[in-house]
Formats: C-alpha cells, sequence, structure tokens
C-alpha cells in the first residue's frame, strides 16, 4: 500500500487583486465548479499522484455570530486555499508542481500576500502550508494509477461476462472464476489492461494506519 498525504496552502488575498484572482481561477473550468483538467494554469489531470486538489476561496461570511457568545466582531482576512489529496509525500508533490507549473502557479498566489517575482515558490507553499484539521480520503492506500487499472478491469470484465452470458450461465462458480482469469491474463498479455504490483507499506504508516 502507497501512503497519501493531505496538503494545505493557506495565502492572504490582497484586497486589490481579488478581481484578477477570481477571473484566473474562473479561466481553469470549463463550467463553474467544473475544473478542465488540462488547464493552462495548472493541469492537474497531469499529476499522476493527484486524488483529488482544488483552489478556494475562503470567506467568513458571519462575523457577527460570535457576539450571541459575548465576543466582539472579528474580521478575518480574505484566503485562498490549494488543497488535496496525493499519492507519496505533501511536500515532494509542491515541489513537483512548483517545477512543472510555476508560471501557473506563480499567476495565482501573485495574488496573495508574500509572494513577489523574486520569491522562493516552494518555500512560500510550505512556510503557508497549514494542517487540515479534517480530511477525506477514499481509496487508503491505492494509488490513482491502480484505480484507474482496477475501473478499467471491471469495466473490461463485465463486458465480457455480458457479452458471453449463455456460455457462462451453465458453469459452476469456480470454473467462471477459473475463465475470468484466463480472459484477464489474455488481455494483460495483449496489453489491452494493466495491474501495477503493489508497492510494500512503509511500516511507520502501517502502525499509523493501524492505530486510527
Amino acid at each position: 500500500m502507497t501512503p497519501q498525504s493531505d496538503f494545505m496552502v493557506l495565502g492572504i488575498i490582497i484586497p486589490e487583486r481579488e478581481a484578477d484572482l477570481r477571473r484566473l481561477l474562473e479561466s481553469m473550468n470549463d463550467a463553474p465548479g467544473q475544473v478542465n483538467p488540462n488547464n493552462a494554469l495548472l493541469p492537474f489531470g497531469q499529476f499522476e499522484t493527484v486524488h483529488v486538489a482544488r483552489f478556494v476561496i475562503l470567506k467568513d461570511n458571519s462575523p457577527d455570530d460570535v457576539r450571541i457568545f459575548g465576543l466582539p466582531r472579528r474580521d478575518y482576512p480574505l484566503y485562498l486555499a490549494f488543497l488535496g489529496n496525493v499519492d507519496g509525500d505533501a511536500d515532494a508533490f509542491l515541489e513537483d508542481v512548483a517545477r512543472r507549473a510555476s508560471p501557473g502557479l506563480r499567476s495565482i498566489f501573485s495574488c496573495c500576500k508574500g509572494l513577489t517575482s523574486e520569491t522562493d515558490l516552494v518555500d512560500w507553499m510550505k512556510r503557508n502550508s497549514r494542517f487540515p484539521a479534517a480530511a477525506y480520503t477514499n481509496w487508503l492506500g491505492r494509488t490513482v494509477t491502480r484505480i484507474r487499472e482496477d475501473a478499467a478491469l471491471r469495466e473490461a470484465l463485465e463486458k465480457h461476462v455480458q457479452a458471453n452470458a449463455f456460455a457462462l450461465a451453465g458453469l459452476p462458480p469456480k470454473e467462471v472464476h477459473a475463465a475470468l482469469r484466463r480472459f484477464v491474463d489474455a488481455e494483460r498479455t495483449a496489453g489491452r489492461l494493466a495491474l501495477s504490483p503493489e508497492s510494500p507499506t512503509p511500516l511507520n504508516w502501517r502502525i499509523d494506519t493501524c492505530s486510527v
């Protein structure tokens, strides 16, 4: 099993750049809330370790609610969060994304305080990283590659069963299983299916996972 990591980079938006930032983020989408995986700024679909990633502007729309507890109103700045879940180490991902998509990232984060053309992008993202209070992992320990391979395997098996339903219907379960194994082996030999081997689970991650 391969460990997964969560990341969250949190930048304070320069008020005068908010409109620019919103235009940049909208340019990444094919439709509202639907990113183009090959967008010009940060092509998420080209990063093979990314399970989920997004940019989101965080605004406190209820600053007066605390007054019910006798606390004074506090106005928080507008934040830009870059967050997600990736295979492997989060810092390694930030280094990789900065190397492969530096112009796009700089365009986006230049709308935040502290990033100039002279600033080291990786260092800025790491200094502005925060540990998320809660995170969701769908396929614990399964890489993006293996998830896609498993999906392709299921689709291939479903099509094969549907196409051969009559022949398979009269067979005992063990023979059905053997027939499907032969089909999968043939598809892998022909290069139409791939099933990557699982990486060894790091001991420290195995212990942390078991203790949750």
